[in-house]
């Protein structure tokens, strides 16, 4: 039920988990710079999202498509999407703009550390968590070549021929 769950929300957690990292800041703060330069490479996290996505739907169906290690691999994605979105703060020429988890969980120093610091970890886990979702997807065991077969332990019976005709002559 779960890996199921997570095929069908695929698409659209990955759209939400998109618009979220662009967009979702700005209900909270100021989008400067930063949102900016996300919003530009959004096009390359869309191409990224939808490679896994048919990646996943194009696999043989099983009792389910998905094999945990995948759905995992998925959620880590989407983890590391929403961190990425709740921990943007942002700067331009004005000043500062506080993350929407610093908003949440009010300022100071030790919070917009931490708020960084989450930023940078969701920007690296997200690369390593869709670099793994993707490994997973191409590595199926259903559709690698089958290693080289040894020659049976068992051979069939020889078969003889009828009684009205003569046996084959071996040559000699």
């Amino acid at each position: 039920m779960f890996r199921q769950s997570v095929l069908v929300l695929a698409i659209p957690l990955n759209l939400a988990m998109q618009a979220w990292m662009i967009f979702g800041p700005g209900l909270f703060t100021t989008l400067a710079w930063t949102a900016q330069v996300t919003l530009v490479a959004s096009p390359i996290f869309l191409t990224c999202l939808t490679i896994t996505t048919v990646l996943m739907f194009r696999q043989r169906r099983r009792p389910v498509r998905l094999t945990s290690g995948q759905a995992w691999a998925q959620i880590a994605c989407w983890a590391a999407m929403f961190t990425y979105g709740a921990a943007l703060g942002d700067t331009d020429a004005m000043g500062t703009y506080e993350s929407p988890l610093m908003k949440l969980f009010g300022g100071g120093e030790t919070l917009r550390q931490f708020s960084a610091l989450l930023w940078w970890i969701s920007v690296f886990g997200g690369v390593i968590a869709w670099t793994v979702l993707l490994a997973k997807l191409l590595n199926q065991p259903d559709v690698r070549a089958r290693p080289p077969q040894s020659p049976p332990l068992w051979q069939p019976p020889l078969q003889y021929p009828p009684p009205w005709q003569s046996p084959p002559q071996h040559p000699r």
